[in-house]
């Protein structure tokens, strides 16, 4: 049974996701392990993230790493370029080999729609990754996915664990501003009028069409695990469904407005 994971940006817990990671958003105001050390008082599995941008030794890493060391809850660390990153930083190979594993399960990210991602990922692999993060699934881009991890598996032998990220729409406007700013992130589009259209309508409809969208994610993210799962020569193995934008919603103002908390729209999108 896969488990899921969710972000906790304000070091919120939900009941019925299991691990959580931290994010380290390039405008953010809040340390990242500030929000770790509040986490860890309600959560024994966290994924921390590391940045390479601002980094050009590995000394500094190894000392950023180590405040992160001191909290034992945070199970591993998952590296990645960062938005904003130079050329002068450091690689996101190199920031993978610095990671000390006998302390830390390493993860990176796998952008599956992304040209010569598996043997990007084979790369991440030999520098010591074992965990793979994806960027949200949808209905449109699955069948990517699961070529990807073949790929990967089949030919260039790697062996690790695949954590697929399903998408929890925000409002219609922001996701047209994360679509644009992070075409890697939001890789179809196509939801987006759908989902601006039902606002108009209700408030009601809003979250209809939120967990509506959610759900078709999830069962394509779903039906990839079961194909890729379901191989005996498969060596990549999908054990999570990450929720990307879980957390509490308002849909529509004033009087009308519908307040769900994180737990119930887990709740409504997994069908528990």
């Amino acid at each position: 049974m896969l488990r899921f994971s969710a972000e906790a940006a304000a070091a919120n817990v939900v009941k019925g996701i299991s691990s959580y990671y931290v994010p380290h958003y390039y405008d953010s105001r809040t340390s990242p392990l500030a929000v770790a050390k509040k986490l860890a008082k309600r959560c024994r599995d966290i994924t921390c993230i590391q940045v390479c941008r601002g980094f050009k030794t590995a000394a500094g890493v190894k000392k950023a790493l180590a405040a992160a060391a001191a909290i034992k809850e945070i199970k591993t660390v998952l590296a990645v370029t960062g938005d904003k990153a130079s050329a002068a930083d450091i690689s996101v190979f190199d920031l993978i080999r610095i990671i000390d594993k006998k302390r830390f399960r390493v993860a990176a990210a796998l952008v599956f729609t992304r040209k010569n991602e598996a043997e990007r990922a084979a790369k991440k692999a030999a520098a010591g990754a074992t965990v793979f993060y994806t960027q949200p699934v949808f209905p449109s881009n699955s069948h990517r996915l699961v070529k990807v991890l073949r790929r990967l598996s089949l030919k260039h032998r790697t062996k690790c664990s695949i954590s697929l990220g399903v998408f929890v729409p925000f409002q219609a406007a922001a996701c047209k501003k994360a679509a644009k700013e992070k075409p890697d992130f939001i890789t179809d589009t196509s939801f987006i009028q759908k989902l601006a259209a039902e606002e108009k309508k209700s408030p009601l409809a809003a979250y209809s069409a939120t967990v509506r969208l959610a759900k078709n994610s999830l069962a394509s993210a779903l039906k990839a695990a079961a194909l890729v799962n379901k191989s005996r020569k498969s060596r990549c193995k999908v054990t999570e469904i990450h929720l990307f934008g879980l957390g509490n919603r308002v849909f529509g103002k004033g009087k009308g407005r519908i307040e769900v908390s994180a737990e119930q729209l887990l709740r409504s999108i997994t069908g528990t």
